[in-house]
């Protein structure tokens, strides 16, 4: 994110702290809860989200007083999704990898200092272990971060872990900055990365970075999936199958 010498909005602000309280497991909130959520007066609060309702960013539900996202911004969230075009190109290849695995296949990119999940294929004979679509998470959260996170030159990664600290998910989280390191540079050498409990207990993944023809990653594959099913497969076995789909991916998008 760029840096300028210009004073932010502080109305505009406080709406975008107002929408941030809700997630995927706090969907529906009423103003008292966002109020104490925020800090912010009653008053901001009611009239912030009247401006936001009366935009289509906030839906308000009369039978419970209570409010919700609005539908204005699934419309926004797919004019974003429209521009990542690697989806076009990876959407093919997610579901055979998916049916060959039986795990969750994800799709993910770097977007400035986030980790975004663009695309992705959900188990349903496995727990839900992943994040939604458009969901956004620190850029060396999991199996995807670090796939991503490899590609990127040692002052980047310094500057990511100077400003964005490594978290312990798990006792096998690496939250060492010089071992993290370290395993970004195993995964450089050996061309994917290995996710063993490492945010979830009993989940392992496997990642690959996809890359132009300039040879830069442009997005990363992964698979995920409990344990106990993973060690049903020798790890080579998943890890060629994860290479393969990047491979092809690779072959469409520098055509």
């Amino acid at each position: 994110m760029r840096r300028i010498n210009i004073e932010p909005n502080k109305s505009l602000l406080k709406a975008i702290q107002i929408l941030e309280c809700f997630s995927e497991n706090k969907q529906f909130l009423t103003a008292e809860t966002i109020s104490r959520l925020t800090g912010f007066p009653k008053t901001t609060v009611y009239r912030t989200l009247y401006t936001l309702e009366m935009a289509g960013l906030i839906h308000f539900r009369e039978e419970n007083n209570t409010y919700c996202l609005g539908v204005k911004l699934l419309e926004f969230g797919g004019i974003v999704l429209s521009r990542f075009h690697i989806r076009y190109y990876a959407s093919p290849y997610l579901t055979p990898l998916h049916h060959q695995t039986g795990f969750t296949v994800l799709l993910g990119i770097l977007e400035g200092d986030r980790l975004m999940y663009i695309d992705k294929r959900e188990s349903y004979e496995h727990h839900k272990y992943t994040s939604p679509i458009g969901k956004a998470r620190s850029p060396h959260y999991g199996i995807l971060g670090k796939t991503l996170m490899a590609s990127l030159d040692d002052e980047k990664i310094q500057e990511i872990l100077d400003n964005i600290p490594l978290k312990s998910y798990t006792d096998q989280s690496i939250t060492d900055p010089a071992s993290f390191r370290m395993e970004l540079k195993k995964i450089r050498e050996k061309g994917y990365a290995i996710d063993q409990e490492e945010v979830v207990p009993h989940v392992f993944g496997v990642g690959a970075p996809i890359k132009n023809k300039w040879g830069k990653t442009v997005a990363a594959i992964a698979v995920v999936g409990p344990k106990k099913a993973f060690l049903e497969f020798p790890l080579t076995e998943i890890v060629l199958k994860v290479q393969h789909c990047v491979k092809q991916i690779a072959s469409e998008i520098n055509t």
